[in-house]
């Protein structure tokens, strides 16, 4: 998945001009070696779409138009480390810089210490980025061995980075990506993943006939995703496009009681043990029943049943940012899909439901940082302001598309 972050609008080296087209504005320019020199044949992508292009025999560059928004491009050249750029176009036309160091890889052998469960944290990491679902049983990483791993038993974070791009052929979906990957962590306690990085996109060669397998798969996995969900969310369509947006309303547990009586309870039942380790005790009055009441939640989440309409959650920024200003749990169902059983199967994973609710797909939107800013297209602006629970959490790299990706229906 792409990620545009929302900083602070970058200085560039060049002047700017203006090349107006009727889709958007041009971002051209040239890529240099730091330690001097053009760079033909560098390839320059942007991050999260399906769109790059090489530059010439003079180092030079040019994209085809894009519409006002945050990019962040990627550049990549044999015997030189990718680098990455932040560009904001609005309502102008870029001519940009770009320089690149060399690859400094004897370095880089000494730097690296071996990680003696590196094959087991591999796996941690190929089922949290990659994924588990149906479409990640067909996609891998080629280069595995450019990933750096590394464990902090205090911490128990598993953190993993590369210097290069990873290698991804997904065979379900059709695509190869290129990704580079800024940051992966997994905490083995509270069980969140967290990743971010550049990701580009492009078409694995096919036959028309697995082309148009790979168009229906894509279309599977775009309907109820992430994706999908903001980008109505940004038009205003989401009943429309099937999906269901609910609050859930926090409150103080009434089964719990309170810590000083806890822990009183506890004190007393271990100081009234005898010489044989026991204590005579009435139903509703052991070590376990206030062991049990310590590890009831203090809170409690209450799903409100009344659907909330997307123009009362949505406040516009610009006329290609929106934000939502509040910083509730949203309980968002997709009813035109059920859950699978492979992700019911996983303990921890379904999102609780009432009674009289089919087991449609069903995740939850818990906001770190609030506002919570998106594009149009559907991206988040910033990965860390969101947490996803449900299925949104199950789905992963093996299930991402391009941000620039179109359903079939929506083609003119």
């Amino acid at each position: 998945m792409g990620f545009v972050r929302l900083f602070t609008v970058m200085s560039f080296l060049f002047c700017c001009h203006i090349v107006r087209a009727q889709e958007g504005y041009v971002i051209s320019g040239i890529i240099k070696a730091k330690s001097g020199g053009v760079l033909p044949g560098a390839g320059v992508y942007v991050s999260g779409y399906k769109l790059g292009t090489a530059a010439n025999d003079k180092g030079r560059f040019s994209l085809p138009p894009l519409r006002n928004g945050t990019y962040d491009l990627l550049v990549q050249m044999i015997g030189y480390l990718p680098a990455s750029r932040q560009v904001t176009v609005s309502n102008n036309a870029l001519d940009i810089e770009i320089l690149l160091d060399e690859n400094p890889t004897n370095l880089s052998e000494v730097v690296i210490r071996p990680d003696p469960d590196r094959l087991n944290h591999l796996r941690i990491f190929r089922e949290s980025f990659i994924g588990m679902t149906e479409n990640a049983e067909n996609c891998r990483i080629s280069n595995e061995d450019v990933l750096r791993t590394h464990f902090d038993p205090q911490t128990r974070v598993l953190t993993v980075n590369a210097d290069e791009f990873l290698i991804i052929e997904n065979k379900s979906l059709g695509y190869r990506i290129k990704y580079l990957l800024k940051e992966f962590e997994f905490d083995m306690r509270s069980k969140i993943v967290y990743y971010s990085g550049l990701p580009t996109y492009e078409d694995l060669p096919a036959s028309p006939a697995r082309m148009r397998r790979y168009i229906q798969k894509r279309l599977v996995a775009y309907n109820g995703s992430t994706q999908h969900f903001f980008r109505a969310l940004y038009q205003g369509t989401t009943e429309q496009q099937g999906f269901l947006i609910h609050k859930l309303i926090p409150r103080r547990n009434p089964n719990r009681l309170p810590d000083s009586l806890i822990d009183a309870n506890l004190a007393r039942l271990r100081a009234a043990r005898g010489p044989s380790n026991k204590v005579i005790i009435t139903a509703g009055d052991s070590i376990g029943y206030w062991m049990r009441m310590k590890n009831e939640p203090e809170e409690i989440r209450i799903l409100n049943r009344k659907p909330v309409r997307s123009d009362t959650l949505v406040r516009t920024l610009n006329g290609d940012l929106k934000f939502v200003p509040y910083a509730d749990i949203l309980y968002i169902v997709y009813t035109r899909e059920r859950e699978t059983d492979s992700f019911r199967a996983r303990l921890g994973m379904s999102i609780n439901r009432p009674p009289d609710m089919p087991n449609y797909q069903v995740s939850l939107v818990n906001l770190i940082k609030y506002p919570l800013y998106f594009y149009s297209n559907g991206e988040v602006a910033d990965p860390r302001s969101v947490l996803f629970e449900g299925v949104w959490s199950w789905e992963k790299i093996a299930d991402s598309l391009p941000m620039n990706y179109s359903p079939p229906a929506d083609k003119r």
